[in-house]
């Protein structure tokens, strides 16, 4: 594959206060029972959602875990996939 040196992110610095913030949302969230509470429907379509959000930008997805996890991006792509079908699988059985 041939650079098109086009930029395709820009990255703005953080600082060590800024990152212990995010971390401590981070952290909140995942005990915070609002996931928990939202009905079984709601839960379902916003899988759903999330699975679209894949499928439309895997190809970025895949290329942007390539550069980070130093690999190829074909098994970057086959991981999108499996995510996208994993999240298309589960979602309608919350909409029940």
């Amino acid at each position: 594959m041939k650079s098109t040196e086009s930029k395709i992110a820009e990255v703005h610095a953080a600082s060590a206060e800024d990152v212990d913030k995010a971390v401590q949302a981070a952290k909140a969230a995942l005990v915070h029972d609002s996931w928990k509470q939202l009905p079984g429907t709601d839960r379902g379509i916003l899988m759903a959602k999330l699975a679209d959000l894949i499928e439309e930008n895997k190809e970025l997805l895949a290329t942007i875990d390539a550069w980070d996890n130093g690999k190829h991006k074909t098994p970057m792509y086959i991981l999108n996939v499996r995510e996208i079908n994993t999240l298309s699988q589960e979602s309608p059985t919350l909409l029940h």
